[in-house]
């Protein structure tokens, strides 16, 4: 097969590595685990070689990159989560992390997490009031959960760990009035406060998006690769199933993949204005990353930030790095 073309673009910046598509919850929003799933993937957890296989590739690509080990599961499922992030810190050129609903954060696990080297981690939690968190996030424990979190960021403050840290809130209609009091609650203790809005089962709609905007390239056919738990590649973050079926990284390099005919194509299609050529993306509005705006709360001198995908808050944008790259998670 004539797997790569001429063309050649820029390798990707931004990774994200599904390290399992496992997960302990059953969220009621969640595309591959809650009670109206629509997930045609089989589950699994990636091989540790085959992890540090695409880390060693990541770091030799690009001067920097972002790296998240994330994606439909929890990263926490996986017992070679720690040897895979001591292995990802040893490269200085990576910006690596990952997501966790913080459930299976045991003290150890923290205490091993801060040592491993990571730049990052970000906890996904729905909510500051018990019944509505334990309500959408089903399976969780909300005391257990709080006790993890601020167990892990007391014990990074303590020994001085240069980790930047980040909670998020997926919005549901009767959390609203709610949202204040977390960030309130948390801006204080992480870097990073997320404010989300919540997106049905099985939509890509983007409710941030400026429909008068004329349709251009999407971005993250330019920037971004997902990699599921077998070293599949998919199109994009919004590739949930992967039905694009980009390549496999057990067969072939990332750079091979990313500048093969599959991506090539799709490029292609976007450049010349055939969205509808491409399934995911016809009726897809994510492509749209807008103007980031900068603002500050006078009452509570938060730090603002507005995306197309959330509303970032910080004390201060002091020893913060940039937030995690615009996309929905998980993928």
């Amino acid at each position: 097969m004539n797997f790569l073309k001429k063309k050649q673009t820029s390798p990707p910046k931004i990774y994200y590595i599904e390290l399992t598509n496992f997960c302990n919850f059953r969220c009621s929003m969640c595309n591959f685990h809650g009670p109206d799933a629509l997930s045609t993937r089989g589950k699994g957890f990636m091989d540790v070689g085959l992890a540090k296989n695409l880390i060693e590739q990541i770091a030799t690509l690009k001067e920097e990159a972002f790296v998240g080990f994330h994606g439909a599961g929890e990263p926490l499922m996986h017992k070679g989560l720690l040897e895979i992030l001591e292995y990802a810190g040893r490269f200085t050129n990576l910006q690596s992390g990952f997501l966790t609903n913080g459930m299976l954060l045991s003290k150890s696990m923290s205490d091993a997490i801060l040592k491993s080297g990571i730049a990052w981690i970000g906890f996904s939690l729905d909510g500051i009031v018990r019944e509505k968190f334990e309500k959408y996030r089903v399976g969780s424990d909300f005391d257990r959960i709080m006790k993890n979190v601020l167990y892990f960021l007391d014990k990074a403050k303590e020994t001085g760990r240069k980790i930047v840290t980040k909670v998020n809130m997926t919005v549901q209609d009767e959390m609203k009035d709610d949202i204040d009091k977390f960030i309130d609650f948390w801006i204080e203790k992480t870097d990073e406060v997320m404010i989300s809005p919540c997106r049905p089962v099985g939509s890509r709609e983007n409710v941030f998006v400026d429909r008068s905007v004329k349709r251009i390239p999407c971005y993250m056919l330019y920037e971004m690769m997902v990699i599921y738990w077998n070293g599949q590649v998919g199109l994009c973050c919004e590739d949930w199933f992967n039905a694009g079926n980009m390549g496999d990284l057990k067969r072939h390099a990332i750079i091979d993949v990313w500048n093969g005919r599959r991506f090539n194509k799709a490029r292609s299609a976007h450049e010349n204005e055939n969205f509808h050529k491409m399934p995911l993306c016809k009726d897809c509005n994510n492509w749209f990353k807008g103007v980031i705006e900068d603002s500050l709360d006078e009452k509570r001198l938060w730090h603002v930030q507005k995306n197309v995908w959330q509303h970032i808050y910080r004390k201060s944008y002091a020893n913060v790095s940039e937030a995690i790259p615009d996309c929905k998670q998980p993928l």
